[in-house]
């Protein structure tokens, strides 16, 4: 019995040995849905590296394929099939085109390339993702949704300006944001303008883009990805397409309408304390800025109050006969604003080309009244086959923006600077605002400061924009293996502006008994770029198995901008708001041109659509350097391994699995002019002495050498990058993983260094300094629930984590920091060896072992600021800004035509300095000031200094016992030691926030046919709801400077928002 048994065994295992065993050779022709030939297919042994590449009129032969065999064909940017042999000799395939766009990513001068091919890291951002909450900011609607790109905002007012960063800041003083390209054209995206510490802040040119009107985002990150566009992208590029027909359905006209509407409220604001009224050390004054006064109840007191009235009311300052009671002053300022935006957009095709046109328009109330923001936005695209080897495309986008402001930061006109901390007992909003019988001359419980009602009737600050950037693209294959394509580019605008400070303002010193002062300012900056970018692409392949491309091509960019500003001061009649009306103008202009011509190319080696070799240079020639130093050669090498199509492994296991490596450098050039000494505007001074009087003086010009060596040697920044990745897809891709890590280091970085003054200057632009940044980067999607059912339940999470290092490794000698932004103490600055950027100030004095010291000497009978902390006299780096790591987490639920979706932010780590919670301290308005006169708190973690000095007189700070005083946090330990201590108000800003939400409905099909609709939805959103910090009081997500590398600083910065409302999308 077993023998018969073994022998069935055997023969069973012979018959299957020869049924697997029988192969053949298979042949056929792949075609495209129009019925050519498609040379360059790869055809695998699903499971095998045997295969075969189509040649020219789009054939193949495979030999020894197994009966049993499955085929996989697959071509960049056409979906892969998979077909069983099934016996079969003779299989003919048609590749369908768009359907793989999972895999086909846009890369370089708008090539699309199959994703597994790419040895960087690039990550796509879909329309639905975009404009899922109706946020009409494109910078700020990618929060979160990329993982490596920062993005910081300066607040949340209508237009506020935003820093994008990708993998960290490569330079010193150098912008550190990427390039912004539309439809294959670079166009300027940041600040005309840097507001300062007390500006009004500058939009950002991204502002210009209608969220509505884009199709997708593909965010190239590192050297390797963004080489091929040279000096201008080291800082990686964000490539923007817009909707432009080419995926619309033949035949017919498709039409998008979007709408949406928010109610815009402020996120948060500080707790005042109650208790306690206006004055100093316990006497009520209502001419101070301080509320160290004695308490709000006693206010009717005539033993408290000189100037109460003994029957429980007391006389204000302008006369009237009021209660001693609480007000709110901080609320009454902010009002609920509203967003509307609406995008209409109408496109086609045909068999011979393809159209579209969109409108936009956005209109926005600010949460502060008088502020708000009105966007207009057209487009125009379509391309023509005029031949079959001969197509033209191109577009044509408008738009018109109008912003109104307010001052921010130290300005004296601020609104928030006497409204977050005036005095609980002080009525801001019941209290004239203005003499009835001179408007300009105001009444306010501060002296120098315009109170902000004033200031929000009187002071008036615009920003306009006008813009049309587009291109015309020409496109001939004049064989299979060639493409030669051209595009011609222009991106001009004109941002234009208006700020008054109206007669008796305090910015100008108008708070005088004679309203005096005023300031009118008009400006334009005008800035026009032509990019002008030809290419040939040769594709052929070498036997069966290995396939190249090579891009040769020449870029031309020019850019020139004008600046135009004339600043009238000393207002004759108020409220005549024209330049005439000043005592003084002042008239500025500045020009600036630059050409850079660049030749590039890029070779692609495939084996078996499994291995890549990728390797690209670019030699640039630039005008804004010194003759003989103006060209500069950056080379990238990549190879990437999709390993999974190498080896046998089962896909609902691994599905898909790549790893990839690269080595670039990449420049960045310096500003116009950077080499040629120039003259600026003078003053009669003999170095020593100055008598105050600036040119032009009696119509007379002066000019003088600048005090700056601009160096002709110099050159551009140079950034090495290294990265090393991988890209995995599990469980049939229901989850996908892509990994980053890397390393930049960039030299030669671009920023002035003291020289002596003997050689009549005070500095020298010049190349130094080295920034290196480390960094992780990964990006996970899951399906985690999937439905069968179209209908039934379906779960997708998402998140992109980052994490990165920036490091100055050094400067140069003599150079102990940079300045970035901010006041002497506190500022954001450079310093090697620490993080950048770095927080600066005055901070604690500590011990050896980072104890604070506090003031033991004598006690506090006789020592006011016993017990309380010193100072250390030496300024120094009190704050890290950068995040120890962000993380973006994306829930997506949907059931039955209703898709739930939540986004959360979560940033761990970095500090800021909040001069907010300073000044509410120091006034004695912060609720943590309530408890003023218990004697019971310790500074924690200190030690006594009891005035133990050395031989030499200095204090010694060794050996110090641990601090147990107990002392009253009163006006002295707020006014008088922490005002001082910079240090004492940098807190973490870490966070985690409710970024985005939404509520979709779906409507079923069957409702719409009757509508002659193709879809409804309508939903319920939301951005910015919650918010869960230790910042204290305000929001940790505002700037002081706006989109500046000086990070970190917050002082009466503009606040955040946020919003919740409706949106409807129908297409039809």
């Amino acid at each position: 019995m077993k023998r018969e048994l073994l022998l069935t065994f055997l023969l069973l295992v012979g018959l299957t040995t020869y049924v697997f065993s029988q192969t053949t050779t298979v042949s056929g022709t792949v075609k495209d849905k129009d019925g050519n030939g498609l040379p360059g297919v790869t055809v695998l042994i699903k499971g095998t590296t045997q295969g075969a590449s189509t040649k020219t009129d789009g054939t193949y032969s495979l030999a020894n394929v197994p009966s049993s065999a499955t085929l996989v064909f697959s071509f960049v940017g056409m979906k892969t099939q998979e077909v069983p042999v099934n016996a079969q000799t003779i299989i003919d395939v048609t590749l369908l085109d768009g359907a793989a766009l999972e895999q086909v990513v846009v890369t370089a001068f708008g090539i699309k390339k199959e994703k597994k091919a790419l040895s960087y890291a690039v990550q796509e951002v879909k329309s639905d993702a975009i404009t899922a909450v109706s946020n009409p900011n494109l910078s700020t609607a990618l929060q979160g949704k990329v993982a490596g790109v920062q993005l910081r905002q300066s607040s949340g007012m209508p237009g506020a300006s935003s820093l994008i960063t990708i993998r960290g800041s490569s330079s010193l003083t150098g912008s550190n944001q990427p390039l912004f390209v539309v439809d294959g054209v670079p166009i300027s995206s940041g600040s005309d303008f840097a507001p300062g510490v007390s500006g009004t802040d500058a939009s950002s040119r991204s502002l210009d883009i209608d969220p509505n009107d884009i199709e997708s985002i593909s965010v190239l990150k590192g050297g390797a990805a963004s080489a091929l566009y040279g000096l201008r992208a080291s800082n990686g590029v964000v490539l923007i397409t817009t909707k432009s027909g080419k995926n619309a359905e033949k035949g017919r006209t498709n039409i998008s309408l979007n709408m949406g509407y928010t109610w815009d409220q402020v996120t948060r604001l500080p707790k005042p304390q109650t208790v306690y009224a206006q004055g100093s050390n316990g006497v009520f004054n209502q001419g101070t800025s301080l509320s160290w006064g004695p308490r709000i109840s006693d206010l009717g007191n005539t033993s408290v109050n000189p100037n109460a009235t003994g029957n429980g009311t007391y006389t204000n300052n302008v006369g009237q006969e009021v209660t001693g009671q609480v007000y709110d002053n901080i609320n009454p300022l902010f009002q609920t604003g509203g967003t509307y935006n609406v995008g209409l957009n109408a496109s086609g095709a045909t068999n011979y080309g393809n159209y579209a046109v969109g409108f936009g328009y956005t209109t926005q109330d600010g949460i502060i009244p008088t502020t708000g923001m009105r966007r207009l936005n057209a487009k125009i695209a379509g391309g023509y086959q005029l031949s079959p080897k001969l197509k033209v495309s191109g577009s044509v986008n408008y738009s018109d923006l109008l912003i109104d402001k307010i001052a921010g930061g130290s300005n004296l006109s601020n609104p928030l600077f006497t409204t977050y901390w005036a005095p609980s007992s002080y009525d801001l909003w019941g209290t004239p605002f203005a003499d009835a019988a001179n408007p300009y001359r105001q009444i306010h419980y501060r002296g120098a400061m315009d109170n902000p009602r004033w200031s929000l009737a009187n002071n008036e600050f615009n920003e306009t924009n006008r813009r049309t950037f587009g291109n015309i693209q020409l496109n001939y294959q004049p064989f299979k293996w060639l493409t030669v394509n051209y595009r011609l580019g222009n991106d001009f605008y004109v941002t234009g502006g208006k700020e008054v400070y109206e007669l008796g303002s305090g910015f100008t010193g108008g708070r005088t008994a004679t309203p005096s002062g005023g300031q009118i300012q008009d400006y334009t900056f005008t800035r026009n770029q032509i990019n002008s970018n030809l290419s040939l692409t040769l594709s052929k392949n070498f036997g069966d198995d290995f396939s190249g491309s090579l891009l040769l091509g020449n870029e031309m960019y020019d850019i020139r901008t004008q600046s135009l500003s004339v600043i009238g001061t000393g207002i004759t009649i108020g409220g005549f708001r024209n330049m005439s009306n000043t005592s003084n103008q002042n008239t500025t202009e500045s020009r600036t041109a630059q050409r850079v011509v660049g030749f590039f190319a890029n070779f692609e080696l495939s084996w078996r659509n499994t291995l890549f070799l990728t390797a690209s240079g670019r030699q640039d020639y630039v005008s804004f350097l010194a003759r003989g130093n103006r060209a500069f050669f950056y080379p990238s090498v990549g190879l990437s391994w999709a390993f999974t199509e190498t080896f046998q492994i089962p896909q609902n296991i691994l599905t898909f699995g790549k790893v990839r490596v690269n080595y670039s450098q990449v420049g960045q050039g310096a500003a116009p002019y950077s080499t040629t000494n120039i003259f600026v505007q003078g003053a009669p001074t003999s170095g020593f002495l100055n008598d105050g009087i600036t040119y032009p003086f009696n119509g007379q010009v002066g000019f003088t050498q600048s005090n700056i060596i601009r160096s002709a040697n110099l050159r551009p920044q140079n950034t090495v990058s290294y990265e090393l990745g991988a890209e995995l897809a599990f469980l049939n891709n229901r989850i996908s993983v892509d990994y980053s890590f890397y390393i930049n280091n960039t030299s030669d970085q671009i920023f002035s260094v003291p020289v002596p003054s003997s050689t009549g200057f005070t500095n020298e632009t010049r190349n130094a300094g080295e920034v290196e940044t480390k960094g992780h980067e990964l990006a996970i999607n899951a399906h985690i629930i999937k439905s069968a059912k179209p209908d039934g339940f379906n779960w997708n999470f998402g998140m992109n984590f980052t994490s990165f290092a920036n490091r100055v490794l050094r400067l140069e000698d003599g150079v102990a920091n940079i300045f970035l932004a901010g006041f002497t103490t506190p500022s954001s600055r450079a310093f090697a060896g620490n993080t950048y950027p770095a927080l600066f100030g005055v901070g604690y004095q500590r011990d050896a072992q980072g104890r604070i010291v506090v003031d033991g000497r004598g006690d506090a009978t006789t020592n006011a600021t016993y017990g309380m902390p010193l100072q250390d006299p030496n300024p120094k780096v009190i704050g890290k800004v950068q995040p120890d790591f962000t993380i973006g987490f994306t829930n997506s639920f949907s059931f039955r035509g209703f898709t739930l979706m939540a986004q959360v932010d979560w940033r761990k780590g970095g500090q800021a300095y909040s001069g907010n919670t300073r000044l509410a301290r120091l006034y004695g308005q912060t609720e943590e000031t309530t408890d003023r006169e218990s004697v019971n708190y310790v500074v924690p973690n200190a030690v006594v200094w009891n005035g133990e000095v050395d031989s030499d007189n200095n204090p010694v700070y060794t050996n110090l016992p641990a601090n147990s005083i107990q002392i009253a946090r009163n006006q002295t330990y707020w006014f008088s030691v922490l005002r001082s201590i910079d240090e004492a108000h940098v807190f973490d800003a870490g966070f985690v926030r409710l970024r985005e939400v939404s509520l979709t409905y779906q409507f079923p099909k069957k409702w719409l046919k009757p509508l002659r609709l193709n879809s409804l939805s309508l939903s319920a959103i939301g951005r910015n709801l919650l918010l869960f910090t230790d910042y204290p009081g305000f929001d940790p997500e505002t700037n002081l400077g706006g989109a500046v590398n000086g990070q970190g600083l917050e002082y009466v910065s503009l606040p955040q928002t946020k919003s919740y409302g409706v949106s409807l999308k129908t297409t039809f």
